[in-house]
């Protein structure tokens, strides 16, 4: 298995080993990729989210775009773009402001260091947003996401934009702060207390120009 720029990568036997570390410009930069008006991505978050979004876009430096396998992608210390698209994928961003994007299947989504956004898509995920102002993606009907690290105050949950706050049920069980809509589980939060939680916690998110077949590279990768 090798990238088609010529770089080797590791299979495991679980799935695809991709390390950008040490390599800032394996991909390129943001001007690289299509991502259909990704500006557009969030609706009037405004403030310190909509700004923290604003630079993670103009700023990325590299991304890379996992297959349909158990991928295990990891970034640099520049701003990321991670995709794992279907499978059971690990995305780790290290530092930089990266945007880390699971797809189908249980994925593994972890930060890093940063200012970071993490969108599972489909399936149970499990996000861990590090250091920095994170905002975690939950979507309805698609899975029960465990969000192992929300600090309020600090970070953010983004709903898609057909959701409302007040459409949800926030609750305790335990230690665990759980977040629904009607039957169906969206998130659990170990560790964080439901009376905590308000709608300044929340965001909306617009799926609407977000569509991850329209990505196109400057460089092939095959597996």
């Amino acid at each position: 298995m090798a990238l088609g720029i010529g770089i080797g990568s590791i299979f495991d036997g679980v799935g695809n080993l991709i390390d950008l570390v040490g390599l800032d410009d394996l991909i390129g930069n943001i001007d690289d990729i299509n991502l259909n008006d990704l500006g557009n991505l969030f609706d009037d978050l405004g403030g310190e989210i909509g700004d923290l979004f604003d630079d993670l876009i103009d700023d990325i430096d590299s991304t890379i775009d996992g297959n349909n396998g158990n991928n295990r992608i990891r970034g640099n210390r520049r701003d990321n773009l991670l995709i794992g698209r279907d499978g059971n994928d690990a995305l780790l961003g290290l530092a930089g402001n990266d945007l880390l994007v699971g797809g189908d299947g249980n994925d593994r989504m972890d930060g890093g260091r940063g200012n970071d956004i993490l969108v599972g898509g489909g399936g149970s995920d499990t996000y861990v947003g590090s250091s920095g102002n994170d905002v975690f993606v939950l979507e309805t009907g698609r899975g029960r996401d465990l969000v192992r690290d929300y600090r309020d105050g600090t970070d953010k949950i983004a709903l898609l934009s057909d959701v409302e706050f007040s459409d949800l049920k926030i609750s305790q069980k335990g230690r665990n702060t759980l977040v629904s809509q009607g039957r169906d589980l969206l998130a659990v939060m170990p560790g964080v207390r439901a009376s905590s939680i308000t709608a300044n916690d929340f965001v909306n998110f617009n799926l609407a120009n977000f569509n991850l077949a329209t990505i196109s590279h400057s460089v092939d990768a095959s597996f």
